[in-house]
């Protein structure tokens, strides 16, 4: 009974560092296309008042 007590907590654990390690992969990938549209805007800013 141990035995399998300690296998499933064990699991849980990779579990929940598989998750943390998703989760913490999500915000990057975000965080990198809110900078993608930071810069695009820049750029439409730089052209527009160049036209003018």
């Amino acid at each position: 009974m141990l035995g399998w007590g300690f296998i499933i907590i064990k699991m849980v654990v990779v579990k929940d560092k598989n998750f943390k390690i998703i989760s913490t992969s999500k915000k990057i990938r975000r965080i990198k296309k809110r900078g993608n549209k930071r810069k695009e805007v820049k750029k439409e800013r730089r052209f527009n008042e160049n036209d003018y």
